[in-house]
């Protein structure tokens, strides 16, 4: 099994759709019910985009399989830990 990038993909997406693609994979926010809390994802999207060279670091952890792995590394301890 491996993992490949999609590099002509991803530049293609807009600022809103890398900041929601990084909150999807890092910073889910669940009601009690399971579900995303919209409001909150949507004041979260709004507050990261606001940043442009933020948006571009993201868009740069996205499109790359390393912090890819980090990131999967990174929650798997974290539910580990609890």
């Amino acid at each position: 099994m491996s993992l490949r990038t999609y590099p002509d993909v991803v530049a293609q997406w807009s600022d809103e759709e890398v900041v929601r693609r990084w909150l999807t994979v890092t910073h889910l926010v669940r009601g009690k019910d399971g579900q995303t809390i919209k409001s909150l994802m949507e004041k979260r999207i709004s507050q990261e985009m606001a940043d442009p060279e933020r948006v571009q670091e993201l868009l740069r952890r996205l499109a790359s399989v390393s912090s890819f792995m980090g990131t999967l590394c990174e929650h798997i301890a974290r539910r580990c830990n609890r």
